[in-house]
């Protein structure tokens, strides 16, 4: 049984987990659409054409889509804790890399690293 105060504890852990993977959810939305608002600066940036930019804006779903399984059962084995925190930094790193890229390349690999 617990006592009064891990009951508080284990209901604050709750919510924060709650906050944290929904704002985890929120950016992984945002990460859908920029390519589309932010689309002429992109193309600018990098001298790329309307096609190359559908390709950069794909990364993200290709990666994304072909990840699902192998995310599933590393969640099942290592616990949703692990590979939510994993996911987490992992997209942040591909977010900086992205937002800093200095090329399409590099662009492209940030969008990668952001669809792990």
């Amino acid at each position: 049984m617990l006592t009064p105060y891990q009951h508080r504890q284990l209901h604050r852990l709750r919510w924060t987990a709650f906050i944290v993977v929904g704002l985890a959810f929120v950016l992984s939305f945002f990460h859908r659409f920029a390519p589309a608002a932010i689309a002429g600066d992109l193309k600018a940036a990098f001298a790329i054409q309307s096609a190359a930019l559908g390709s950069l804006a794909a990364t993200y779903f290709y990666v994304y889509t072909v990840m699902q399984i192998p995310t599933g059962i590393l969640a099942d084995t290592l616990g949703p804790r692990r590979i939510v925190a994993a996911g987490g930094v992992i997209a942040g790193l591909g977010s900086l890399l992205f937002g800093l890229a200095p090329s399409f390349e590099w662009a492209a690999a940030g969008r990668l690293l952001v669809g792990l």
